[in-house]
């Protein structure tokens, strides 16, 4: 029997991605890492819903504060966020709003 079929799933989840430049930092890795393994994460809990025939996901992954940082670094933050919706739409013909 399936998780699914034990109880009732709401039908949008949503939550906010934080903490991964601190992983990076506590780990002695560069904050970049710790962005690669955010978005990792990020995809894992949206293919978890999807299988779980969560419909809506929303994701709050970049702040106001965000724009603070170094420009490197926002930019790849940017890049990484795009790469992940065109797989996304591409790979698991995901309907995504930006």
């Amino acid at each position: 029997m399936s998780v699914s079929s034990q109880k009732v799933l709401p039908y949008h989840i949503g939550f906010i991605v934080d903490g991964n430049w601190r992983w990076a930092k506590e780990k002695g890795l560069s904050t970049f890492i710790g962005h690669k393994k955010g978005i990792e994460r990020v995809d894992e809990i949206v293919r978890y819903a999807q299988d779980l025939g969560i419909k809506i996901v929303t994701i709050y992954a970049f702040s106001t504060e965000n724009y603070k940082r170094a420009q490197k670094e926002v930019s790849y933050l940017m890049k990484l966020f795009e790469d992940f919706v065109i797989l996304k739409m591409i790979n698991q013909k995901m309907s995504i709003n930006l």
